[in-house]
């Protein structure tokens, strides 16, 4: 099957919005006004996100956003700094899905041997979002994953 994306020059009701997937038809419409000013791994987040809609024919956006980080996670270097910050940038902010993405990657981290990922998933922010050193802990995880990231490029 032939990945069908069109280039619109500009979204009229979400010109905002990098992109768009038609879920029935799996067609993925990318905002032609926005898609320049993206970076090349915010604009591979978007696609593998879009490509998540479509897959998995949800219009959940933080299964999308899983998706995506399952598809480039550990493939290159930063992958999982680049995934937290193309969250961050392309849901303005939604503190929901940059939560999400900062928990799947230290997991993918963990998972991938990190014994400093593994301890921060044990704080208790990861529980209960609300603390007031939310901001504090995020900047740190950031740092322990560049990080852990850095150690593992060197070490290879």
């Amino acid at each position: 099957m032939t990945e069908k994306i069109v280039v619109l020059p500009r979204f009229k009701h979400s010109p905002g919005n990098p992109a768009r997937c038609y879920i029935p038809t799996g067609t993925i419409e990318i905002n032609g006004a926005m898609w320049p000013f993206l970076t090349p791994e915010q604009q591979e987040f978007v696609l593998n996100h879009e490509r998540g809609h479509r897959d998995l024919k949800t219009y959940s956006e933080v299964e999308a956003d899983n998706y995506a980080l399952n598809k480039m996670a550990l493939k290159k270097p930063f992958s999982l700094r680049d995934h937290i910050n193309s969250v961050k940038v392309i849901s303005k902010g939604n503190r929901e899905r940059v939560r999400n993405a900062q928990v799947m990657a230290l997991r993918l981290a963990a998972k991938d041997g990190s014994k400093e990922a593994a301890q921060l998933l044990k704080l208790p922010m990861y529980a209960n979002a609300s603390g007031d050193n939310y901001q504090l802990y995020i900047v740190l995880c950031l740092i322990l994953i560049i990080g852990i990231i850095c150690w593992k490029n060197i070490k290879i």
